[in-house]
C-alpha cells in the first residue's frame, strides 16, 4: 500500500523526546498512539490533534482496520447486496471515521462484489464522516479514494459531532442505508451509549446496515450489547463475530522496524440489519 510508505516519510519518530503532550505512561510516539485505547480505567480522551500522531495512526493501523471492516462487511445478506444495488443513490454514514479507513473498507468491499449476479443500478455513493476532531482531513483525503469502481460517482461530506452527545444534524443527508462504526463505540462513556443509540436511531433508513467493528474486550462488547439493544436489536450477542487472521497487507522491512504496524486483525464485529 503506496499510502503507507507515503506517511512513513512525513513521521519523526524521536520527536516524543521533547513532546510536551505525550500519553502520561508512553515512552515513544508509538505507544502515544497505541496505549490509550487500553487504558480502560482511565476513561481516556482519545485524541488526534496532534499531526505525528494521524499520520503514525495510518501507517500502524489502516489495513487492519480497512481489513476488519470488510470482514464485517463481508457478513451480509445477499438480499441486501441486492437491495443497495438497485437503488441509484447510496447513503454511508461512518462514525467516528476521521481518518477515512471505513469508507475503504466499504469500497474495497463494494469493488469485490460480482455485480453481474444483480440488478446492478447503482449510481451515486454518498458518504458522510461524523468525527469530533476536524485536523484528520490531511489523511483521509487518500484513504477515502482507495478502491473506487468504474462507472459510480462518490460524493464526501463531513461534519464534526459528538454524536454521543448530539444528534447528527447534516442538511446534505437524512438517513443512511449503512452506518460503520468502527472503533469508536469503545471510547465513549457507558452513561452515553443511549445517546448514542439514539441519535444513530435518528439517521437510520427503512433498511440500514449496522456495522461495529472494535476492540475485542468484554467491556467493549457490553457496550456494544447495550448499543445494539437500545436499537431495539433483539439478542445482539447473535451477531457478534471476531475478526482474526493476517491483515493481508506486507510492509517493507524499514517501514516494519519502526511504525511496529498491527499486521493481524483481532477485534470483534457485528453486521446487523435494522428494517423499520
Amino acid at each position: 500500500m503506496k499510502i503507507i510508505e507515503n506517511f512513513d516519510t512525513h513521521v519523526d519518530y524521536g520527536l516524543f523526546q521533547n513532546c510536551q503532550k505525550k500519553f502520561h505512561n508512553a515512552l515513544n510516539c508509538i505507544e502515544c498512539c497505541q496505549k490509550p485505547y487500553y487504558d480502560y480505567d482511565a476513561q481516556t480522551n482519545i485524541d488526534y490533534t496532534c499531526p505525528q500522531k494521524r499520520k503514525i495512526y495510518v501507517a500502524r493501523y489502516a489495513p487492519t482496520y480497512i481489513s476488519e471492516v470488510e470482514e464485517a462487511l463481508k457478513r451480509t445478506e445477499n438480499e441486501f447486496i441486492r437491495y443497495i444495488f438497485q437503488k441509484k443513490e447510496l447513503n454511508v454514514a461512518s462514525i467516528g471515521g476521521g481518518p477515512g479507513t471505513d469508507i475503504a473498507a466499504f469500497n474495497k468491499w463494494l469493488s469485490t462484489q460480482p455485480t453481474w449476479l444483480y440488478d446492478f443500478n447503482l449510481k451515486d455513493i454518498r458518504y458522510l464522516r461524523v468525527d469530533i476532531h476536524k485536523q484528520w482531513d490531511d489523511v483521509s483525503h487518500l484513504l477515502i479514494q482507495l478502491y473506487q469502481i468504474q462507472n459510480v460517482s462518490y460524493d464526501f461530506k463531513k461534519i464534526i459531532c459528538d454524536i454521543s452527545n448530539n444528534p447528527v444534524n447534516s442538511k446534505t443527508f437524512a438517513n443512511f442505508d449503512v452506518v460503520i462504526l468502527s472503533y469508536i463505540i469503545s471510547e465513549i462513556d457507558n452513561k452515553k451509549i443511549t445517546n448514542l443509540a439514539r441519535h444513530v436511531s435518528q439517521i437510520l433508513s427503512k433498511k440500514t446496515l449496522i456495522v461495529v467493528n472494535d476492540i475485542n474486550h468484554v467491556n467493549v462488547i457490553n457496550k456494544i450489547n447495550n448499543f445494539l439493544d437500545d436499537l431495539g436489536v433483539m439478542n445482539p450477542m447473535s451477531y457478534k463475530f471476531t475478526s482474526s487472521g493476517w491483515c493481508g497487507e506486507i510492509y517493507p522491512d524499514e517501514i516494519k522496524n519502526k511504525a511496529h504496524p498491527k499486521l493481524s486483525k483481532n477485534s470483534v464485529v457485528y453486521n446487523v440489519l435494522i428494517e423499520r
